[in-house]
């Protein structure tokens, strides 16, 4: 028996919370001390992804058995997908685990899009309506999901570099 720290992404932060836990814990066990800490709340079914998968692991599952390690990332959250939109002279859609990271987004859109390498090359995601804040590449797009909605509305655009 080890004990772990789990970065844990939710839909109330983009930032992660580190989660202490024994390496043979269950993933319930982990859900229910990421609801304790208050960093989700318990409003339904709660799921836990690892980043970046597209299907949440088993409750009854150890974390070991699931190869959830030290400092892995995992993503707690109440809706199985998400729905992405997202809008660069008209608007494509497609469903991500809340999991996600913003770079396979980015990447999922500039390939929807069609866009040449020297087209995405200064390409960023920010949240529609908000187009001052860049989405770090890092973060889980559940992170940015309205958690009732299971949805994020996004633009693609071009990072703006102010010289001067």
């Amino acid at each position: 028996m080890q004990q772990i720290e789990i970065y844990v992404h939710t839909p109330n932060s983009e930032e992660p919370k580190l989660i202490r836990m024994s390496d043979e814990d269950t993933v319930k066990q982990l859900i229910e001390a990421i609801v304790a800490a208050g960093h989700v709340q318990q409003d339904g079914d709660l799921r836990l992804f690892l980043e970046d998968c597209d299907e949440p692991v088993e409750s009854h599952r150890k974390l070991c058995e699931c190869e959830i390690r030290h400092r892995h990332h995992v993503h707690c959250h109440r809706c199985h997908r998400v729905k992405v939109s997202v809008f660069y002279n008209e608007e494509k859609h497609e469903s991500f685990p809340p999991s996600a990271t913003v770079k396979r987004v980015l990447k999922w859109a500039i390939k929807a899009f069609k866009l040449t390498p020297a087209d995405s090359a200064d390409k960023i995601l920010v949240l529609k309506g908000n187009a001052n804040d860049e989405l770090p590449l890092a973060a889980h797009i559940g992170s940015f999901a309205k958690p009732h909605e299971c949805a994020v509305n996004l633009c693609l655009t071009a990072l703006v570099e102010v010289q001067g």
